[in-house]
């Protein structure tokens, strides 16, 4: 049987007045929410690779301020053969933002053409059930937020 395929991912939960940016794609409603992030290029840092994916992502430079690590996780996809590696990082913006707006992912991993996004702040109490929320809802259990 081939060995796994390890792939290093790296997230950002922006958060202002208790909602977390997030996005969907608009051509492709079926998919679910999404944060800020990606996969690392060789040999990049965590840190510098979710901020790097998330500026890209969004469109904004410079806005995502200082970011925290506040947990990993690792997960592995048998069906794919692939183990994933999951940095989350906390940041509050420094500079306003609006309430949504779109931009494109130009560079994709899972399809080859630019991919039209849609970023809007959506409230912490209505997080949907992902895999990706959990290391924030055990973050804000920690600290007597949830």
């Amino acid at each position: 049987m081939p060995p796994l395929k390890n792939v290093k991912k790296a997230y950002v939960y922006m958060i202002r007045r208790h909602h977390l940016l997030v996005h969907e794609h608009v051509d492709y409603p079926e998919m679910p929410l999404a944060l800020p992030g990606g996969t690392l290029e060789r040999g990049e840092f965590p840190n510098l690779a979710a901020r790097r994916e998330a500026e890209e992502e969004t469109g904004l430079s410079g806005g995502f301020g200082n970011m925290r690590l506040i947990g990993k996780d690792v997960q592995v996809h048998v069906r794919h053969r692939m183990k994933m590696d999951r940095w989350f990082y906390l940041s509050f913006p420094k500079v306003p933002l609006p309430q949504s707006w779109e931009s494109w992912e130009m560079t994709p991993s899972d399809w080859h053409e630019p991919v039209l996004i849609r970023w809007f702040w959506l409230p912490l109490s209505e997080m949907p059930e992902r895999s990706w929320n959990r290391v924030l809802r055990q973050y804000m259990r920690r600290r007597g937020l949830a």
